[in-house]
């Protein structure tokens, strides 16, 4: 297709009709830039716009393409096939690489941000929440995201943050089994399933306490305080000091008793069964 016939076509035929750019412009909704630019050849009319611009110049679309006027009915029928497979193919070759940029692009970003928040160990969050008072914020992730993030080993980690400033990390090897606040105060207790069987740790104002261990020494002389007694934390009285421990004994007796967390002492031992 011929560009600069087209465009001497046009002037030509816009001339004959004594339009200026700007009145045939706006007869098709255009700006005279673009017919000043279809006249010089550096462009062609878009197919949308071919018959309303022979409808005005008085003329047909396929002498319009040709760039004069036709005189063999085979030749303008070409003529507008011609014309039509180019420009559609052109728009069809124009929407794929837009596409496969678009798809590029969008791929890349989304890889990008999903490592940033791997990395960060969103997609790994297995609970969050804080303290009664809102001074602490503990998050737990079901694997080690501060020190080796590709390490195979079961580990969970727990970021406390403070909200006068500042944060702390603790990683412990396992997985995560629950996480219960004190109704009151800054003090929670974790649980985790290690390799050496369940865990439980008290954590207060920065400090850790092996709740397991603990347990035991309190015990005593209590008739559960035998070394395979496991201890298995229920729930927090409403006073935030007072622990409901469940015990099991290897020979099967279980029971419960309340545990004092501040001085460290078992009371009120009950529901003992054989």
């Amino acid at each position: 297709m011929d560009t600069i016939k087209m465009g001497a076509f046009i002037r030509e035929q816009r001339k004959k009709r004594d339009m200026t750019q700007k009145v045939l412009a706006d007869n098709l909704g255009l700006t005279d830039r673009a017919v000043s630019k279809w006249e010089r050849g550096l462009n062609a009319p878009d197919i949308s716009v071919l018959e309303p611009l022979a409808e005005v110049l008085g003329v047909t679309v396929t002498e319009l393409i040709a760039g004069e006027r036709a005189e063999r009915r085979e030749e303008e029928v070409r003529t507008v096939i011609a014309y039509s497979v180019e420009q559609t193919d052109w728009q069809k070759r124009q929407r794929r690489k837009y596409t496969a940029f678009m798809l590029g692009f969008t791929m890349m970003i989304a890889v990008m941000i999903s490592s940033v928040l791997w990395f960060k160990g969103v997609f790994s969050i297995a609970h969050c929440s804080g303290s009664s008072n809102g001074e602490i914020k503990v998050t737990v992730y079901s694997r080690d995201v501060a020190e080796d993030f590709f390490s195979e080993e079961r580990r969970i980690t727990v970021r406390e943050k403070y909200n006068g400033g500042g944060e702390s990390t603790v990683i412990y090897g396992g997985t995560f089994g629950g996480l219960w606040w004190a109704p009151r105060g800054e003090q929670y207790v974790l649980t985790m399933e290690t390799k050496d069987g369940s865990r439980t740790v008290l954590r207060r104002s920065g400090t850790v306490t092996e709740m397991d261990v603990w347990l035991r020494f309190a015990a005593g002389k209590e008739a559960f305080a035998a070394p395979g007694t496991g201890y298995h934390f229920c729930q927090w009285a409403e006073d935030g000091i007072h622990m409901l421990i469940r015990y099991v004994c290897e020979d099967g007796k279980t029971g419960y008793f309340w545990f004092d967390s501040e001085s460290g002492t078992v009371v009120s031992v009950f529901a003992l069964m054989e």
